[in-house]
């Protein structure tokens, strides 16, 4: 299948809607968005009820479909994953390894270098949430496996050969060299599990750090007299900030705080999502050998503590459209082009647009997902339920 189109009554490429058109797909590239009647009447036709909008990128995926990354990471966890986050809109994802040993970090690493090799469809690298965070911000995290990252540790970190490569850090556990270090060597920073002052994230920031993992969650707040990282990330314009938008780590006053205090593009979606989504059976798991557990909606450890969520792409969206003022062209874009321009990569992802990275997500009126394009190979959702 090396050309087709796909049809909908609406198209949103990113920037503009539009009706009746069609999208254009040669390969694994976007050839042309352009008028149903201008079609070349010899190509496949996919047809939809619904929209075309730019492909779901999720930059936070701890497992899906059963399994938890961390528990297993291997190209068949990698491929159920996928399949378990299609079903809510999800085309690339970054699969998120929660703090752990050091051999088992540069197995993940390993497994996705070796998935990007074999071109898997949905892979764009790995997000190292840990070890280099703060236990006093560990969240569920074991705070014996964190550790402080020095010098040394930089040249031993394992490598991607191509891909994206995200890592989450606490800013006020390292140094500018070491940050600078890090970005010198292509990885990308956000700061998370972090209990920074104000001043020490500006540090942070001024030496390359350009994001803040699930912004209010696992890092210091804003206080009377000490802004903290919160207070810091919503006041530089520069920074991007991620939300989990389940309606359980955010209160929706504070996911409307954001949007109004950061620029335009600057706020985006992930989901955290833990082993629970797209698994119909699967209503708890096992993190670092202690149970989780889903209940009313949430992952919780035995102490009651959040542990990642249980979230699709596609609620939430639903979910910043009912909680805050976004609109769904601000909404779609929180979980397309601004995802992608947080790790640069908004030239090729986050838009429908004749060059870019055939990434489609087909929705109908409910935002419901009808099927998904993933560089060029379509999917067809099963109605699996996140529930």
């Amino acid at each position: 299948m090396s050309e087709y189109v796909l049809l909908a009554p609406q198209l949103f490429d990113g920037e503009h809607w539009y009706e009746d058109y069609a999208l254009w797909v040669a390969d694994t590239k976007i050839k042309a968005v352009l008028p149903t009647s201008e079609l070349p009447p010899e190509l496949m036709q996919f047809t939809y009820d619904g929209m075309l909008v730019p492909g779901f990128i999720d930059l936070q995926v701890n497992g899906g479909g059963g399994i938890l990354f961390n528990n297993d990471p291997s190209l068949k966890t990698l491929e159920k994953m996928l399949v378990a986050h299609r079903q809510y809109g999800t085309t690339m994802m970054l699969p998120t390894l929660i703090t752990a040993p050091w051999q088992l970090m540069e197995q993940a690493v390993g497994v996705v270098n070796e998935a990007i090799k074999r071109h898997l469809p949905g892979i764009l690298g790995i997000h190292l949430e840990g070890p280099f965070l703060n236990p006093q911000r560990k969240g569920a995290h074991q705070p014996q496996l964190m550790c402080q990252l020095a010098t040394g540790i930089v040249s031993h970190l394992p490598k991607l050969g191509s891909g994206i490569m995200l890592m989450t850090l606490a800013p006020e556990l390292t140094s500018e060299s070491i940050i600078k270090q890090l970005i010198t060597k292509g990885v990308i920073l956000f700061a998370g599990h972090s209990n920074a002052t104000e001043q020490q994230a500006n540090t942070g920031f001024k030496a390359g750090i350009t994001g803040v993992t699930h912004l209010y969650n696992a890092m210091s707040p804003v206080t009377t007299r000490e802004p903290g990282l919160v207070g810091a990330a919503l006041t530089n314009d520069q920074v991007w900030v991620d939300i989990i938008a389940d309606g359980y780590h955010v209160h929706p006053t504070n996911m409307q705080l954001a949007i109004k205090c950061k620029p335009a593009g600057k706020v985006f979606l992930v989901t955290d999502a833990m082993a629970t989504v797209g698994a119909n059976d699967c209503n708890g798991f096992m993190l670092n050998g202690e149970r989780i557990e889903v209940s009313k909606g949430r992952c919780i450890n035995q102490q009651g503590v959040l542990a990642g969520a249980h979230l699709g792409m596609n609620q939430a969206v639903k979910n910043i459209l009912q909680m805050t003022t976004a609109n769904l062209t601000e909404a779609l874009r929180m979980a397309s082009l601004y995802p992608a321009a947080a790790i640069n990569q908004d030239q090729q992802l986050g838009k429908l647009k004749p060059g870019f990275r055939a990434c489609v997500t087909v929705l109908d009126k409910t935002l419901d997902v009808l099927a998904t394009v993933s560089d060029g190979v379509v999917f067809k959702n099963k109605k699996m339920p996140n529930e």
